[in-house]
């Protein structure tokens, strides 16, 4: 992939279910998000969603995809984002790094849909 595939800055949208026919669970607006080295991702709670917990599971021994959060979790105030800085360059790989996440919206009860949602940090 060429580093035009992985922008610098990102932005997660979770949205609410729809309000007729759809399914009752709130939606992540991209499945794959990708990202290059040293960018930010901001997670962003979308009108009618939120509060929102991002769950971003930690490797035993491996790099976390954001060096500055100290847990495996962390909040997004309802109509609000939350923005952080991925691994840097110094981090890289020749492969990108995969990393799944999940979203728990508390406002429906219910995690966000996405096909699995990740993250992808690549060159």
């Amino acid at each position: 992939m060429a580093d035009g595939d992985y922008p610098m800055h990102v932005v997660i949208t979770v949205h609410p279910p729809a309000k007729r026919g759809g399914e009752p669970y709130c939606q992540v607006d991209r499945p794959i998000a990708r990202v290059h080295y040293g960018g930010t991702v901001t997670f962003r709670a979308g009108k009618g969603a939120g509060p929102l917990t991002v769950y971003i599971p930690t490797k035993r021994g491996g790099r976390k995809v954001f060096p500055a959060l100290l847990r495996g979790h962390f909040p997004v105030e309802a109509g609000e984002s939350t923005v952080y800085r991925v691994l840097s360059a110094k981090h890289r790989t020749r492969q990108p790094r995969d990393y799944p996440y999940a979203v728990y919206c508390h406002e429906h009860n219910c995690f966000a849909k996405g096909s699995l949602p990740r993250m992808m940090v690549g060159p």
